[in-house]
């Protein structure tokens, strides 16, 4: 401890102190000018430390943590003591680039834990596809209280148990799904020739996003609908699971005009959480500062929007339909959906389309669900609350214009069954 130096002003002042066998220590040591300006004197603080030296020393934890502990990523890595060295010798930034590989590649673990001969067959895995804000929760919460039964998500970060774990759905699939509210015991696992509804956004979802960020090809798709992250002990890890477990899927859908305003609410939620109390006053909760934030978002990503290494095509789409309130966020639902069909093929078994808005005309859909879950409803249907709708927020030719958009970018089969929110 005697060899810790720390530089202020110049000069070498010890952080620890020895004397009497004892170890006290120390604050910075201050140069404080006398009366007269001739002569100066250092003035210690025993036992305690000061602001900035606990800041520091926060902060080389922090580092030390993050080269040595990086759990997140532990199996690409050497072992602690290479990366330490790795890190010093070759600097943070450059070390950190060879580690992880080009910026807009993933290093995910991908599990191929497929369900061992001597486990249970039942029950299985359907999965839920659905764009962000387009009823997904609302969906698990009507199957969990109707039939007592547990659902299952890709995002056990957020479903712990009091020891800070996400619990796996299946023992021996470790990287995931993983249960949802672990903590609540009311929900069981669903007996007999059942399946289990879990979470899925796959990705290309990212709100107020460059492009680079959402063009995905089909196989990045599937590997996101796989993707799972998850905590243990509080400290989060990201995993592909094996695409066997999945044996069907339900594809969710919302009207595209509501599913983009609800976006917008989203973030202004997040916003509230962060105290950002300048930006909510910037875009208040109405269609005026719905269509302020649209106009901050088609300007963003703009000059990325039209870079034609992204291909003619993208350039061309964006420039056809500048004028569409937050036009990225409607190519991204468009583009999503005709991935999400697709992969409703490529994962395999029986697939569900579900539509949202169908909830309030009446039960038949949720009888469906539960249906198609091979689950019994035991007690009463979640309440559905749809809300006026967010059609207002669009002038006529904008509708028209996303129509034609929608039309123009998805496949033949997307359009079908996107086409009832346009006639």
């Amino acid at each position: 401890l005697q060899c810790i130096q720390l530089v202020k002003f110049g000069h070498n002042i010890p952080l620890y102190q020895k004397k009497n066998g004892e170890i006290s220590i120390m604050a910075f040591g201050r140069k404080r000018q006398n009366d007269k300006g001739t002569s100066f004197r250092k003035t210690f603080v025993r036992g305690a430390i000061n602001p900035m030296t606990l800041f520091l020393l926060i902060a080389a934890l922090v580092v030390y943590w993050y080269v040595i502990f990086d759990v997140n990523n532990v199996y690409n890595f050497p072992r602690a003591s290479e990366r330490l060295k790795n890190y010093i010798i070759k600097g943070a930034g450059q070390w950190m680039k060879e580690a992880h590989g080009d910026n807009n590649s993933k290093s995910v673990q991908r599990y191929s834990y497929k369900r061992p001969v001597n486990a249970d067959l039942w029950p299985k895995v359907a999965l839920l596809l659905s764009f962000p804000n387009s009823g997904t929760s609302y969906t698990g919460k009507l199957v969990r209280r109707a039939t007592l039964t547990i659902t299952a998500t890709n995002y056990g970060y957020n479903n712990l148990d009091e020891k800070g774990n996400s619990i796996p759905l299946f023992d021996w699939s470790p990287g995931g799904p993983f249960i949802t509210n672990p903590e609540n015991a009311r929900n069981r696992y669903p007996q007999g020739r059942s399946y289990i509804l879990t979470k899925s956004h796959c990705g290309g979802t990212c709100f107020g996003c460059p492009p680079k960020k959402y063009l995905l090809t089909e196989e990045e798709f599937i590997d996101s609908c796989l993707e799972s992250s998850y905590k243990e002990r509080f400290v989060k890890n990201k995993a592909i699971y094996d695409q066997s477990i999945i044996a069907r899927t339900v594809h969710l859908i919302r009207n595209p005009f509501d599913n983009v305003v609800s976006r917008f609410h989203l973030k202004r939620n997040q916003m509230i959480g962060r105290a950002e109390y300048d930006w909510l006053d910037s875009y208040p909760d109405n269609k005026t500062g719905f269509r302020g934030f649209c106009t901050y978002l088609n300007k963003k990503f703009e000059s990325q929007e039209r870079d034609t290494s992204f291909g003619k095509g993208v350039r061309e789409i964006f420039t056809r339909y500048q004028t569409i309130p937050c036009l990225s966020d409607f190519v991204r639902y468009f583009l999503w959906h005709n991935h999400a069909l697709k992969a409703t093929k490529t994962l395999g078994g029986k697939s569900m389309i579900l539509y949202y808005e169908d909830y309030g005309i009446n039960q038949k859909t949720a009888y469906d669900l539960v249906n198609f879950l091979h689950l019994n409803i035991t007690h009463r249907l979640e309440e559905f609350r749809a809300g006026s709708g967010y059609l207002d927020h669009f002038e006529p030719d904008e509708i028209e214009s996303v129509r034609l958009l929608g039309k123009e970018i998805t496949d033949e089969g997307t359009w079908t069954i996107l086409r009832r929110y346009f006639n």
